[in-house]
């Protein structure tokens, strides 16, 4: 007897599932706010009708999480820029002690003199 049902084939792909970022849901909610329709956000992010109106449904949730990674954000910026004045301030410690009180000038008129033999 054969079966009641016929066999998946084995070359229907299995749909993955996208995940979306925070900014492009704030993306969708902002243009969704101004008027734009639903179908024309979709088309422009590559979705389904549907999976845009749930992302306005939650909207105040995504917002609250804009709000609080924004702290976040900037605190790693800060950082970023401490460890840069950091390693600037270094370098140039590094090149006063290896010049010592030589005058720009001096040199200057060291490394012209070279004619590039050497490595200044």
């Amino acid at each position: 007897m054969p079966p009641k049902r016929p066999a998946m084939s084995l070359s229907v792909a299995k749909k993955t599932m996208k995940s979306l970022t925070l900014e492009v849901k704030l993306d969708i909610i902002h243009r969704y706010e101004r008027g734009k329709k639903t179908n024309s956000i979709a088309r422009h992010h590559g979705l389904i009708p549907s999976t845009v109106s749930t992302i306005f449904k939650s909207a105040d949730s995504i917002k609250k999480a804009e709000s609080s990674s924004l702290p976040a954000k900037v605190e790693v910026e800060i950082k970023v820029m401490q460890m840069q004045e950091d390693i600037l301030g270094n370098l140039a410690d590094g090149i006063l002690s290896n010049f010592g009180k030589h005058s720009i000038a001096e040199l200057i008129e060291a490394c012209s003199s070279c004619a590039g033999d050497t490595i200044c």
